[in-house]
């Protein structure tokens, strides 16, 4: 194997940034607390005197073949940029028909393996960029930070000609302190040129190599924040616990910000994501004082909290103020959406352990998503997420795992409102060392550990105060190493608060969820079956190398993947859910995939639009269609699949307990009496009070007649807690003569939808429906012995 480095920081696994400012929530530079509360959920950064968007736009482009013909910067004025064309940013450069076309490989490198060396010939890209701002005269004298969401896969920056710095990790902002260049004290405000230069890969690829297109350029937003010289807010962390009770919650923040006064409001926040509404200010509720390494601590009373299914949000409003002439004045606010939860893996000796949200087991309807659009590539739209979410919500998922990447930040604030568990996913996979006999290659590097926790460190530090977030996971299909041990070990020591997972480690202790990939089901039962069992050195695959494990108590088993949607498939969905649902340690899992990966392409022949998938851009090396593998279409039409999938996810369900014949009612019309059994599935909501349902008795597809609940004391079926179920009656009128002529099937057919407008969908949603099949003695007469009724039989005749 090489040992010796190449020069190029692009092709150096030790060099993975230079002058990046260290992770931090996202920071958005807010002028007053009316400014938080007045903003929006929405596509737009928020506006204020102090950040400066720079995209959406079209910038300047230049692509240069290979590394060694790229363009150098010449002088203040950066790129020579005479005679360039322009490009929209974010944006995928393949995706918008400049130069080499997309690539689509499941687990192979689009390269020859030789870490840390990329190619430097025709293969290898690199995109210039360049733009021209003007900063705001006021921000001359404070500190100014450049913000660029996604650069794949490495970049260097320049403004007005001079260095920034350099970056890697396509999946994670990078951002540079630019002060000295823009806005230092005795500037002026005047124009600036920024200057971008993208390689399509580096070695930062080896760590990249995820089931998805290779696709290159500036792919999410870039912007300029402004914070005060003296004293800004850099970073704050929340932090949330439920007792068990849930009648009070504990909080917590801590700013790091020496001299300095931070107050804490919490306000209550309506999760209406589809309105674009948020928040709602009904009063604060929580209110500290602190200074120097700030901290406040609050007990609330009475806390609304946060779980997928009742996604409550209050808004953290964090100020900086200093004394002033006229009382205090603020120097800088900083905010983020808090969701008062507690995340657990909890069981007794004699109990296994379970995935808890406030101290109830969670059942996982989950899928792997990829930011993809069949228009943008990796480049999407808040109107685009939005979507996926609520059509998540729609089909009754209520988790998603962010194959194989942390997303945009926008993605969390999105899941946090409508309510979506999260499994936050470093970009990590290294899949394609299989062809080396050891998918874990990289993983036992010690030269390649700091660029490993370089991608769990920071995904940890941005995304700490979502609490959509329950789970951090190391990474995907990267083998296994001392590198994870060392990824595991830092995420537990700076964040007790969530469990890690990670699959390709099997049941070693990297991982505190068992998330086997497409295990069957003797593999769930016997890897599940007890601690001992998922300690053991058990194989997957020939170049997967799993560790014995040490832990004393049983771990939840949530297959990370499963239920692969690919084609005509998923037809034994209902099959996995019997089998969780007869094992207690078995909390449900996560389909793979969402979305189908196609890009929409004109044929020019007939100049009809198609979904192109690997292979359609006459590439040498592609897998095929191994990319449409989701439950929707690039459009987010749904495959029939994903209605089956809907319906075995039904948060209620009802079973048929008896059906008879009961007193006749007026003018030829029968009336059956029925008891069912109304069971909830929700983890959380006390009741089913948001719902409504209808019933009706269907006779060869045909509803003969409508059936009412007769309520009971209580509250009825609408009282039905968590997990629990209530016995009903119902009573149906129904018309014989509206029943088809012939032997026919019999059902009683019952319809839950909502009952009010909810974040993400509108009031009369379907949430469940079930067929309850009947036997046709029990309504009092065999319905194929019928005279046909004279219509029928005119029918007949004809």
């Amino acid at each position: 194997m090489p040992t010796s480095k190449p020069r190029e920081r692009w092709a150096d696994e030790a060099c993975f940034e230079v002058n990046r400012e260290r992770m931090h929530v996202p920071l958005r530079a807010y002028e007053s607390r009316a400014a938080v509360l007045g903003r929006r959920l929405c596509d737009e950064l928020p506006a204020g005197p102090w950040l400066l968007a720079l995209t959406p736009a079209r910038w300047s482009f230049s692509l240069a073949s290979k590394p060694a013909d790229a363009p150098s910067v010449s002088g203040p004025g950066g790129f020579d940029a005479a005679g360039w064309g322009d490009l929209q940013v974010p944006c995928s450069w393949e995706v918008a028909g400049v130069g080499s076309k997309p690539v689509y490989l499941n687990e192979r490198y689009p390269f020859k393996l030789d870490p840390p060396r990329v190619p430097t010939d025709e293969r290898n890209e690199v995109g210039s960029y360049q733009v021209s701002f003007t900063l705001p005269a006021r921000w001359i004298g404070r500190r100014s930070y450049l913000v660029l969401d996604g650069l794949g896969s490495a970049a260097t920056v320049w403004i007005d000609g001079a260095e920034v710095g350099y970056s890697q990790d396509s999946r994670l902002p990078a951002e540079f302190e630019v002060t000295k260049l823009v806005s230092a004290e005795g500037m002026s405000a005047s124009e600036h040129v920024l200057s971008v230069q993208v390689v399509r890969y580096s070695d930062g690829s080896y760590l990249e190599d995820q089931d998805q297109w290779w696709l290159s350029g500036i792919q999410r937003h870039c912007f300029l924040y402004s914070k005060p010289a003296r004293l800004a807010i850099r970073d704050f962390a929340v932090s949330t616990t439920v007792p068990p009770s849930g009648a009070t919650a504990d909080f917590s923040l801590d700013v790091a910000l020496a001299g300095s006064i931070v107050d804490a409001a919490a306000t209550d926040t309506a999760a209406a994501a589809k309105a674009r509404a948020l928040p709602r200010e009904s009063g604060l509720v929580a209110r500290g004082h602190a200074q120097d390494m700030s901290a406040t601590r609050s007990t609330l009373e009475a806390p609304a909290l946060w779980s997928a299914e009742e996604p409550n949000l209050y808004s953290l409003v964090v100020e900086l103020v200093a004394p002033g002439s006229g009382g205090e004045d603020v120097l800088d606010v900083e905010t983020c959406l808090v969701g008062l939860r507690s995340v657990s893996i909890e069981g007794g000796p004699a109990a296994r352990g379970l995935l808890r949200v406030n101290g109830a087991p969670l059942t996982i309807k989950g899928v792997n998503r990829h930011e993809h659009t069949a228009e943008g590539g990796k480049a999407v739209s808040w109107e685009s997420m939005l979507l996926d979410a609520t059509m998540l919500k729609a089909y009754n998922f209520n988790a998603v795992r962010t194959a194989h990447y942390p997303n945009t930040d926008a993605w969390y604030e999105i899941c946090a409102a409508v309510g979506l568990y999260v499994v936050d996913e470093a970009n990590l996979e290294t899949h394609g060392f299989s062809s080396w006999g050891d998918e874990g290659y990289l993983s036992k590097q010690p030269s390649w550990r700091h660029a490993y926790l370089s991608r769990m460190t920071r995904m940890v530090r941005r995304d700490k105060n979502s609490p959509c977030v329950i789970v951090w996971s190391l990474g995907n299909e990267s083998g296994y190493g001392p590198n994870h041990d060392a990824m595991a070990a830092w995420c537990r020591t700076h964040d007790p608060s969530r469990p890690v997972q990670y699959e390709s480690c099997g049941g070693g202790d990297a991982t505190d969820i068992i998330c086997p990939m497409y295990p069957d089901k003797k593999h769930v039962e016997k890897v599940g079956s007890s601690a001992a069992g998922q300690n053991a050195k058990w194989m997957f695959a020939p170049t997967r190398r799993f560790p014995l494990g040490t832990r004393e108590q049983p771990r939840p088993l949530i297959p990370c993947e499963f239920a692969h949607a690919m084609g005509n498939s998923t037809g034994n969905y209902a099959d996995w859910w019997e089998l969780f649902a007869s094992l207690p340690y078995a909390q449900g899992g996560f389909i793979w995939d969402w979305a189908d990966q196609g890009l929409h392409q004109t044929d020019p022949k007939t100049g009809k639009h198609f979904w192109a998938y690997g292979g359609d851009f006459e590439c040498k090396q592609h897998d095929a269609q191994f990319c449409i593998n989701g439950l929707v279409f690039p459009d987010r039409t749904p495959h029939p699949a994903l209605h089956e999938v809907k319906h075995v996810h039904r948060p209620v369900d009802v079973a048929l307990l008896s059906a008879e014949p009961a007193a006749e009612p007026a003018a030829g019309k029968r009336r059956s009496a029925f008891r069912v059994r109304i069971s909830s599935r929700y983890d959380h909501l006390p009741s089913l009070a948001h719902l409504s349902l209808r019933c009706g008795l269907e006779v060869g597809g045909v509803e003969v007649g409508e059936a009412a609940p007769l309520e009971s004391g209580g509250g009825g079926w609408r009282a039905v807690g968590a997990r629990d179920s209530c016995e009903v009656d119902l009573e149906v009128v129904w018309d014989p003569a509206l029943a088809p002529y012939r032997p026919s099937e019999v059902y009683l057919a019952l319809c839950f939808t909502l009952s009010e407008e909810s974040a993400w969908a509108a009031a009369g949603h379907e949430v469940a429906a079930v067929q309850l099949h009947i036997d046709a003695a029990a309504l009092g007469e065999q319905l194929a012995s019928q005279a046909p009724p004279a219509r029928a039989a005119a029918a007949l005749e004809s």
